[in-house]
């Protein structure tokens, strides 16, 4: 299974669209752990550590040294907070890192992502985790802000000169934890379909695979820093128990999760 685990809510941006749970506390690093574990004995293969913003967990690099002869690891970050000596801590025990980009000119940047946004160091810290061989991933969300960026961001990817770069682009998801403001960014389903074929077709030599909305609300599985799990349910997140307090398997059986789609995720790692 592929789970996302928000180790802390806490993030530096604002941004009106994001879909992740706010204002959570973070955990006790003993509880943490015990949650590491629920996850490891309920056959989780790949977990993906988010937030918030996950480089801003004081014990980031503590939680990878505990976790990654468990699982798969991978990390979801904003790209902003960064620094060599915890990069050289958590590469040999992560397998992808995915910064979100979407544009590579400030004042789209800081459209979809607010004033506290600082492209140039999301910029520079692209170029130091490929400097540290880590697999990257670009996150991208397309909306009618930046859908006229796209080609743009395909060629600073291709500028990168690394063939094992993902570029996964993402349709917007709209559920119960995006604002209204938020849910104005979004463009029609055909017309972010007809912008991924017309990516792939100018730019065959780039790894691209896509997410629609429907992915995002029919097979994750988000598990929040105090271990409550969430899955979606008819296009929202609802919490069906805790990780400390019953077996994933149990909660999971409550609903009709679609564990095939769950572990169809895992398929670019």
């Amino acid at each position: 299974m592929y789970v996302c685990w928000e180790i802390t809510t806490r993030c530096n941006l604002s941004c009106e669209f994001c879909y992740n749970f706010k204002n959570l506390p973070d955990e006790r690093f003993d509880r943490m752990l015990s949650i590491a574990d629920a996850l490891a004995l309920n056959n989780v293969d790949v977990v993906n550590l988010t937030g918030g913003e996950p480089f801003l967990h004081p014990r980031l690099a503590d939680i990878i040294d505990y976790c990654y002869k468990h699982f798969t690891l991978m990390i979801s970050t904003n790209g902003m907070f960064l620094s060599k000596k915890i990069l050289s801590r958590i590469v040999p025990k992560t397998e992808l890192v995915g910064v979100s980009l979407d544009a590579v000119t400030e004042r789209e940047a800081r459209i979809m992502r607010g004033r506290a946004y600082d492209l140039s160091i999301v910029l520079a810290n692209i170029s130091l985790f490929l400097a540290y061989k880590m697999k990257l991933k670009i996150n991208t969300i397309i909306t009618k802000y930046n859908k006229k960026c796209l080609y743009d961001i395909a060629n600073f990817i291709e500028s990168l000169g690394d063939p094992n770069i993902i570029w996964k682009l993402y349709e917007l998801t709209i559920n119960n934890n995006v604002t209204v403001a938020g849910r104005r960014f979004g463009i029609p389903r055909e017309e972010f379909v007809i912008l991924v074929d017309e990516l792939r077709s100018r730019y065959p030599s780039l790894r691209i695979i896509s997410s629609d909305s429907d992915t995002m609300n029919s097979f994750y599985i988000i598990v929040t820093p105090n271990g409550d799990v969430h899955v979606p349910v008819k296009n929202n997140f609802k919490s069906l128990g805790n990780l400390l307090e019953r077996p994933l398997a149990d909660i999971l059986r409550e609903v009709d999760f679609d564990f095939d789609g769950n572990r169809n995720l895992m398929n670019y790692i």
